[in-house]
């Protein structure tokens, strides 16, 4: 198949677009309404090998053939159709992704569902990955990513509706980095106004799941902190967000430790995604975003067996 974003954040391609967000409310993002819903797809294979300081996503970095048994399971084939006439002279959309090692591109020690996500983009809209482990809403800024995706963002709105998405917490939240929970709230909003400034849409997101259980076998709720913080920014700055938390959670609750472990980066790692687990988690994103803006549908290629998959799962999860 051909990914739809190019290396260096610059697309080659220009193309029709679709309206921009709603306002986010307060309420949870997982009331989407039940379907009838068809059997579950084969897996795909392990994880791809890259190099951690990635920052961008390319068809060879992102869903390498020979690192899929069957990526047609999961990726759907691009529709032929060309968005409608009416709707050319608006501009598509660019998707720039910031956040921690749980957003950014499979490598030692990171995979997130960042690639998964992106790869379900219809050309000519595009995306990066800005992924980088083991960042904070602190050292991503001081070590110069966040003034990369800025540039990316500067670059590109002329001839694109330019989202940026922003997800952090896995790493604010350990003792060592020294960021309270207000500083974290803060940081995030501060991120949003930033980006809203420069003309573009911030989408918070609340931190993925880790998928890790207790004895009775029920999901940890270790970033219930985060998600509630993440919330408050985005309530706090009228800012659009996606509860990625709970949803993804509700997801690992439904389908059980087993089958949660095979997304695992490697097997010990219950926090990053193997390729996996990143098209089924970058699918839930991306469910989850045009649940907040039905207008992106015409850029992102649907796979209704696997939505509906998720989807079942959630809203039959006890959690």
């Amino acid at each position: 198949m051909v990914l739809v974003y190019e290396e260096d954040g610059c697309p080659v391609r220009r193309g029709a677009s679709a309206s921009g967000f709603a306002i986010a409310s307060a309420s949870s993002a997982s009331s989407s309404a039940s379907q009838s819903l068809p059997r579950r797809t084969q897996h795909l294979a392990a994880p791809l090998e890259e190099e951690s300081n990635q920052t961008t996503t390319t068809e060879d970095s992102t869903m390498k053939p020979q690192a899929l048994f069957s990526a047609a399971a999961f990726l759907p084939a691009f529709a032929s159709a060309a968005p409608s006439a009416d709707k050319r002279a608006a501009k598509p959309p660019a998707f720039f992704l910031a956040g921690d090692s749980t957003t950014a591109v499979q490598s030692t020690g990171g995979g997130g569902w960042g690639n998964g996500f992106l790869s379900f983009l219809k050309k000519p809209a595009f995306g990066t990955n800005y992924g980088r482990n083991g960042r904070t809403t602190v050292d991503y800024v001081s070590q110069g990513h966040w003034a990369t995706v800025k540039d990316a963002v500067k670059s590109n709105t002329a001839n694109f509706d330019v989202y940026v998405t922003i997800q952090f917490g896995h790493n604010d939240q350990k003792p060592e980095k020294n960021i309270s929970l207000d500083q974290y709230q803060t940081n995030l909003g501060n991120l949003a106004k930033e980006i809203k400034a420069l003309g573009a849409t911030p989408i918070l997101v609340t931190p993925l799941t880790r998928r890790s259980f207790n004895s009775a076998g029920v999901v940890t709720n270790n970033l219930s902190n985060e998600r509630e913080r993440t919330i408050a920014a985005a309530t706090e700055t009228k800012t659009t967000y996606i509860d990625l938390n709970l949803n993804s959670r509700k997801y690992v609750q439904a389908i059980g430790e087993t089958k949660a472990h095979s997304y695992n980066l490697v097997e010990s790692d219950n926090t990053h995604l193997n390729a996996e687990g990143s098209v089924v988690f970058g699918r839930l994103v991306a469910d989850l975003v045009l649940q907040k803006n039905k207008g992106l549908e015409q850029w992102f290629t649907p796979n209704k067996t696997l939505s509906d998959e998720i989807w079942k799962a959630i809203n039959s999860s006890t959690v």
